[in-house]
């Protein structure tokens, strides 16, 4: 026996609910019974889950979703937001989840999904333009759980002297 307050999702064969206490559950949509439970997320005020494509979303109060496993509640993945809680009950949003914090981000988050930022500036130089990686911009602030890949280091052909330029397949490697 437990109870909830948090929430609960459906989908063709299961019913998950999150007790008062965090832990998540899975149970058999027709008949009841409990075919999973994850307890790791004890006393974090873990959100109602959300369910879709084999994956059961849920927050915590710390800002973090946690991507489980339809078929048997193991961790898949983790995406931290922006450390403050989250407000409403994670909600499904496409082919991935859309999460609201106190401290005002609203972000879709994806178990599949990684955002990278690869920008670049271009510096004036003697009467010309000179590209410029924007790492330092990317780490003064960025998208919460953004990666940076750096154009011109990492992702430009180092070979020739034309900037921006595809590499070759073997660069990658």
């Amino acid at each position: 026996d437990f109870s909830s307050a948090a929430g609960l999702a459906l989908d063709n064969r299961f019913l998950f609910v999150t007790d008062d206490r965090g832990a998540v559950h899975a149970l058999d949509r027709n008949s009841g019974a409990s075919l999973w439970k994850q307890d790791k997320l004890l006393n974090r005020r873990v959100s109602g889950p959300a369910v879709q494509r084999g994956v059961v979303a849920v927050a915590d109060g710390e800002g973090i979703v946690h991507f489980l496993s339809r078929e048997d509640g193991s961790f898949v993945a983790r995406q931290k937001i922006d450390g403050t809680r989250v407000r409403t009950p994670v909600q499904t949003l496409g082919s991935g989840f859309l999460v609201q914090t106190t401290g005002g981000s609203v972000v879709a988050a994806d178990p599949e999904l990684r955002i990278l930022d690869c920008s670049v500036s271009l510096v004036p130089v003697d009467g010309g333009v000179r590209p410029q990686s924007g790492r330092a911009a990317w780490e003064t602030g960025h998208i919460p759980g953004s990666g940076f890949a750096d154009l011109l280091a990492d992702l430009s052909d180092r070979e020739t002297h034309l900037p921006v330029m595809m590499p070759p397949t073997a660069q990658f490697a």
